[in-house]
């Protein structure tokens, strides 16, 4: 024999869904069985459906059968139960979180120094699971966590929604119980709560976390935030697919940026001038100049200078926590390094110069001291060693080629160069 457990949606709907069954466990008496059945796909709306237990001969045919077209007449083997009806059903599994934003993430109005406002919702269930938020940027991270709950007697119709305890999280943290300072982050810039509160209708717990950055920045610019419902525990080997499952979408801050030098520097091991330009939308017209020099001969090595740009977009701190990938950030950095072509001949000359990096309107210069070049009356160049009339110079010519190529001619050239004039000789 087996117990079956039959759903009907509606009096009009003609079927009968079979939720589960089994083989029945026998009572008391003889006549007593019963089966716990786990209805593992739950339906929403309830009050109007029908259900019916059956009991009937266990058969090969039925064997993997979904649902019904009619109900069986009773007979000596099978038994039907009288329709329960009226049930309001309520699922205890947790639910993705939704994450919500004023102004909108797609607001086009958004701009840097505005106010965001981040709003996170997730269902617990009864086990009154932890939810998390993520704030994730390329320079630091806040990751926040909720698992407390106040006292069941704080919970009331007048009061169904309380404030609770709201603490930062590790990057190594899996279920809010390694608690640590935000990597780099000014908390002062985002203030956060996190309360708590029980449905009237089905005593379903809900939790929800406020964020806000009181003055978007340009650190802020191409930050990730999104929410996970924590329903796993370390060593959990279906963690990645459960992230993925109960995390909200990933949305990334983005807001008009006016063009700005965020950095300018001198690297005195290479000799270079490097600056981080940002906006948004990004201008094009960028680069880096000299603008004065305290010698002549530093003036002549920095006017070679030219500017390399790198439009390689910076990645985010902790990028392995996205629990799935996303979108190519936007470009809004541009980062420009003021170097020579080619290696200088023993360095820059000692000196003071005045660099400017400029992205579109916005500029800034930066006076540098070099005192680390050679001296003002030391050539850059070795001298070469004075013949004497008559004597003979030698010079060896190597070059590395191919075995099949064909060279047709060879010469040697001698290259003169004067204030006002540079030419080269064939000499051989």
């Amino acid at each position: 024999m087996e117990l079956i457990l039959l759903f009907r949606p509606n009096r009009k709907s003609r079927e009968y869904r079979i939720i589960g069954g089994g083989e029945p466990v026998m009572g008391p008496t003889i006549k007593n069985k019963r089966r716990q059945i786990v209805w593992h796909q739950l339906a929403k709306n309830t009050k109007s459906a029908e259900f019916h237990c059956l009991l009937r001969p266990k058969r090969l045919e039925n064997r993997g059968q979904r649902k019904l077209m009619q109900l069986p007449k009773p007979s000596a083997d099978v038994h039907i139960s009288s329709a329960l009806s009226g049930l309001t059903t309520t699922d205890d599994c947790p639910k993705t979180p939704t994450i919500g934003s004023k102004p909108a993430f797609s607001d086009q109005d958004l701009a840097q120094g505005a106010r965001l406002d981040l709003s996170c919702t997730a269902t617990v269930t009864t086990k009154n699971l932890p939810l998390k938020l993520y704030y994730l940027t390329p320079t630091f991270s806040i990751i926040l966590c909720t698992s407390n709950s106040p006292s069941p007697e704080l919970i009331t119709d007048v009061f169904p929604e309380r404030e609770v305890d709201c603490f930062t999280v590790t990057h190594i943290d899996i279920d809010c119980t390694v608690r640590g300072s935000s990597e780099g982050a000014d908390m002062t810039f985002y203030p956060r709560q996190c309360y708590f509160r029980r449905e009237v209708a089905g005593g379903s717990l809900i939790r929800r976390i406020q964020f806000s950055v009181a003055r978007l920045r340009r650190e802020d610019f191409g930050a990730h935030v999104f929410c996970e419902t924590v329903s796993f525990t370390p060593g959990d080997t279906h963690r990645p697919q459960l992230r993925a499952w109960l995390s909200s979408s990933v949305n990334i801050v983005r807001f008009t940026m006016a063009p700005q030098i965020a950095k300018l520097y001198f690297n005195e091991d290479s000799q270079t001038w490097v600056c981080v330009a940002m906006g948004y939308p990004l201008p094009k017209k960028a680069g880096m100049s000299l603008r004065r020099s305290s010698t002549i001969q530093l003036g002549r090595q920095l006017g070679l200078y030219v500017t390399d740009v790198n439009s390689t977009q910076p990645r985010l701190l902790h990028q392995n926590l996205l629990p799935r990938s996303t979108e190519i950030n936007s470009t809004y950095v541009t980062q420009m390094h003021f170097n020579p072509p080619f290696p200088l001949p023993g360095g820059l000359r000692n000196g003071t110069a005045v660099i400017r990096c400029a992205i579109e309107d916005a500029y800034r210069d930066l006076t540098t001291h070099i005192s680390v070049g050679l001296p003002h009356d030391e050539p850059i160049l070795r001298q070469p060693t004075r013949g004497t009339a008559g004597s003979g110079v030698f010079h060896d010519c190597t070059m590395i080629m191919e075995a099949q190529t064909y060279i047709r001619q060879v010469s040697l050239h001698r290259v003169t160069e004067t204030e006002w004039l540079r030419y080269d000789i064939t000499v051989a």
